[in-house]
């Protein structure tokens, strides 16, 4: 099988496995919810977020995958309302530990592939193409200034520029260095790691983006380049353990990253 490698270090599908994969699905709704208890008193919780919004079969999981299906066969027009339904997934798995079939562990890697292949084709939502180029030109989704990425860490007199001899870098992403909950949260954990006398440093305004989302998203090009500087920066600094603030952060770039370098990565649990 022609089968390329995820960032999380698994095999991945590439867009010509699609159809093997998604002809799999039987549109069983196994993805969609649990019963949490037996008839006649059963209790049904939805399992998907993204059911909440799209109160339609089509907003299911398996109903994307039927959708990528009819896009496939050139039944379903990649159109705007397509488009939608295609990036309201958020990705989270959540339907993978539900079903039952043989393609399970595939289900986002279709999802995520087919947006890869949209991007290439430049048929993307302008809300996503926006965010992309956000990160893309300012390093971040808001389009903020980079200048403004360390503020987060004023009045936090531990919070110091990263040096070879302190243990861990402390890397804090975009959320947590410029929405205003993210920067809270960014500073109480700061805070943690003073209080419990762990030597820690951060990199402030020259931090990265950690590129989740841009993988995620499909524009596999622009989150190489994120991964390079950071392997690069890493390297440079003598990175060796790294702790940081948001759990997905750790478990897709970061983690392949630092792992690259034969250094360790830490994740508090934060949410």
């Amino acid at each position: 099988m022609s089968t390329k490698q995820s960032e999380e270090g698994k095999t991945r599908l590439t867009f010509e496995e699609l159809p093997e994969w998604i002809y799999k699905c039987p549109w069983c709704s196994s993805c969609q919810g649990l019963y949490k208890t037996q008839w006649p008193n059963q209790t049904y919780d939805p399992v998907c977020p993204i059911m909440d919004v799209i109160e339609y079969e089509s907003g299911t999981p398996g109903g994307l995958l039927w959708l990528i299906r009819g896009g496939l066969e050139g039944l379903v027009p990649w159109d705007t309302r397509t488009l939608e339904h295609l990036y309201s997934c958020s990705t989270c798995k959540l339907c993978e530990l539900q079903c039952y079939g043989d393609h399970a562990e595939h289900i986002t890697d279709i999802i995520v592939t087919t947006r890869e292949r949209l991007i290439e084709d430049g048929n993307v939502l302008p809300k996503v193409r926006d965010f992309l180029e956000n990160v893309r030109k300012h390093g971040n989704p808001w389009g903020e200034a980079k200048s403004k990425r360390g503020d987060w860490a004023k009045g936090i007199s531990e919070a110091k520029a990263y040096k070879p001899d302190v243990e861990f870098l402390y890397y804090v992403g975009c959320e947590g260095s410029y929405d205003p909950v993210g920067q809270r949260m960014a500073r109480s954990l700061a805070e943690l790691l003073a209080e419990a006398k762990v030597s820690f440093g951060i990199l402030g305004n020259e931090e990265e983006c950690d590129g989740n989302e841009v993988r995620l998203l499909g524009e596999v090009g622009l989150f190489k380049m994120l991964s390079q500087k950071n392997i690069e920066k890493f390297s440079k600094l003598g990175v060796k353990k790294v702790v940081t603030l948001c759990h997905r952060t750790r478990i897709t770039h970061l983690r392949t990253n630092i792992h690259s370098l034969g250094r360790s990565c830490i994740t508090p649990n934060c949410f």
